[in-house]
Order: structure tokens, then C-alpha cells, then sequence
């Protein structure tokens, strides 16, 4: 469905369009690399986290561990995370302009 609207030229649309199409796919991005960013972290965590103790752990253990730091690592960047994406949605928005 088209919308004209008054004084709005069909370039000056296609323009707004495409902006908003490259901010988006720039959030994105940025989401993306925060929730590595944070994987990494949890990640370097656990490689400090002494092991052992009441619990056995078996071969099952890391692979449900790292599929929930993925899990969690993606939960908080879509939350807003540690800023690093707003930071970078930021600093590539602000190239376009």
C-alpha cells in the first residue's frame, strides 16, 4: 500500500526508507556482536571458576552450559546489555549523516 503524502517527494521517501532499513540492520548488528561480546565473558568466566565439588558432571554438562550462556548472552543484548551496541548504533548512525 502506497501513502502520499503533501510536499513528499517519492525520492525523499525512498530515502527515509532506506535510512530507516540501514538503522535497523545496524541495531542488529550491534545486538549481535554485544551478545558475543558477552558469550565471550561468560565463557572466560567459567574458565576461572574452579571445578569440582558435590556435583558430578557429566559430558552432557558443557554442552547444555554453553547453550545456556548463549541463551542468556542473547537475552541480554536484546535487553540493552552493557551498551556496546547502543554505543556502536551510535557511532554508525551517526556516519550517515
Amino acid at each position: 500500500m502506497q501513502v502520499n503524502l503533501p510536499g513528499a517527494s517519492t525520492a525523499s521517501m525512498t530515502s527515509m526508507a532506506q535510512a530507516g532499513t540501514k538503522l535497523t540492520t545496524v541495531k542488529e548488528a550491534a545486538e549481535q556482536f554485544e551478545s558475543l561480546f558477552v558469550g565471550q565473558l561468560l565463557e572466560a568466566m567459567h574458565r576461572t571458576a574452579p571445578k569440582g565439588g558435590a556435583i558430578q558432571h557429566g559430558s552432557g554438562e558443557e554442552m547444555f552450559r554453553q547453550m545456556f550462556d548463549q541463551e542468556i548472552s542473547q537475552r541480554i543484548a536484546q535487553r540493552g546489555g552493557l551498551g556496546i551496541g547502543e554505543i556502536l548504533v551510535q557511532q554508525f548512525d551517526g556516519e550517515g549523516k
